[in-house]
């Protein structure tokens, strides 16, 4: 309906407008109290990122969906819908990359003067989820996850071939920090909302949400032996999954 189509349109750019918010007060914050300790940036991270989740759920916009439209929906129920289906799997697969990427990725990222360019990344991430949220509610949520997920596999392609030049690491912190902007903001707090219009929203989000979460207990495990794997061909196969994984975003519907 109209009325809903409304609803999620002010659902993205609200998203997007409290992303930006809480990400660039933690940059500055980090930068303000020296907190360039790995574990010490990774909590407050954690902290602010979550009261900016539960800003946005105190703030959503009000439903104006007719009720009698809905209907219960159980997970397994949830889990036929082919359109949920169509995202999660490219949702879960991009996670992985990241997860098994990182360990690889923060060898490189720790050592000057990449380690001083890397706090840009939250930076450019924040404006990115806001300009992100507004494309995605004019162009659709598919063609900005699509259009994030061929960025990626085009930066890691990059560093892929020239592991060593600066200038590739360059273009990889400026395309991830796009890309992630845009993609939290749209798989994490708006796109589940718009497959449930019809009942069920809160196991949309539950399904949706909880690969982010245990991709990162995954990659937990995996430190030791992705890390004995060659830059080049980790990063290289981190652009073709990327890019096999727009495939089934092909069929999504927008």
């Amino acid at each position: 309906s109209s009325a809903a189509s409304d609803v999620y349109k002010r659902q993205g750019r609200m998203s997007g407008i409290i992303f930006i918010t809480f990400n660039l007060s933690t940059a500055f914050l980090a930068v303000a109290f020296n907190l360039f300790d790995l574990t010490a940036v990774s909590v407050l991270f954690a902290i602010w990122r979550g009261a900016g989740l539960l800003l946005f759920i105190l703030l959503k916009p009000k439903e104006t969906i007719n009720s009698e439209k809905k209907k219960n929906v159980s997970f397994a129920g949830v889990l036929k819908d082919k359109s949920l289906r169509f995202f999660l799997i490219p949702w879960i697969m991009f996670l992985l990359i990241d997860r098994f990427e990182w360990p690889v990725l923060d060898s490189y990222l720790r050592s000057p003067p990449l380690n001083s360019v890397a706090i840009m990344w939250p930076i450019i991430g924040s404006f990115s989820a806001f300009f992100g949220g507004l494309l995605s509610d004019r162009i659709g949520r598919k063609r900005v996850v699509i259009g994030g997920f061929v960025a990626l596999g085009l930066a890691y392609a990059v560093i892929g071939i020239a592991p060593n030049m600066l200038i590739s690491w360059y273009f990889y912190i400026a395309v991830d920090g796009i890309a992630w902007g845009m993609l939290f903001v749209t798989f994490l707090l708006t796109l589940w909302g718009d497959l449930s219009q019809f009942g069920g929203r809160e196991k949309y989000y539950v399904i949706g949400g909880t690969p982010f979460y245990f991709t990162s207990i995954i990659g937990s495990f995996l430190t030791f032996n992705v890390v004995q794997i060659p830059a080049y061909t980790a990063f290289s196969l981190a652009s073709l999954f990327l890019f096999i994984a727009v495939l089934p975003l092909l069929y999504a519907p927008e």
